[in-house]
């Protein structure tokens, strides 16, 4: 299939107009384009919400609470924040020389990007790394048997209310 017969068949992308805030603690407001709110919607990234990031360290440390749900929307809030520093340092050498240093971050690219870090921890389970890392009891987290059950879903036990898995959304 060509490109445009590919591009043809995927949504379209929202406009930054089209944005929505969601608040965590750690890093305040953080905006979202409505695809990835769709994303944090799903069932299979909503799981993550049940995930401690820090395991049981809330039993000693009472204020570490927050949840793989929260640590994933607050490391897309910092992805932004380096995306901005790049667009700006670009813009800012340009002005200076009246060339480019380097090529900006294309809108795609940073829809790529901000993708990847929302679901950068999309593999984990309760207490992954001591099971994966230190006991050896089941796949990393980010293993392609891993990721491929729970993106691709092909026993459809992690899908949309339209009975979609997250791969295809």
């Amino acid at each position: 299939a060509s490109q445009k017969q590919l591009d043809a068949t995927l949504p379209s992308k929202s406009s930054k107009a089209e944005r929505q805030e969601i608040f965590i603690p750690v890093s305040g407001f953080v905006w979202l384009y409505p695809e990835e709110v769709k994303v944090i919607n799903h069932p299979v990234f909503q799981r993550l919400g049940r995930i401690y990031q820090l395991g049981q360290t809330y039993l000693l440390y009472r204020g570490a609470t927050h949840k793989r749900l929260e640590h994933s929307i607050g490391t897309l809030h910092m992805v932004q924040r380096m995306i901005d520093a790049v667009s700006h340092t670009c813009d800012k050498y340009k002005a200076k020389n009246s060339q480019s240093y380097g090529a900006p971050i294309s809108a795609e690219e940073e829809r790529f990007i901000r993708l990847g870090a929302l679901l950068h921890d999309i593999g984990h389970v309760a207490f992954g790394h001591t099971i994966e890392d230190e006991l050896f009891l089941i796949n990393k987290h980010d293993s392609d048997e891993r990721l491929n059950l729970l993106l691709l879903d092909e026993k459809k036990q992690w899908t949309d209310v339209n009975g979609k898995p997250l791969g295809i959304l």
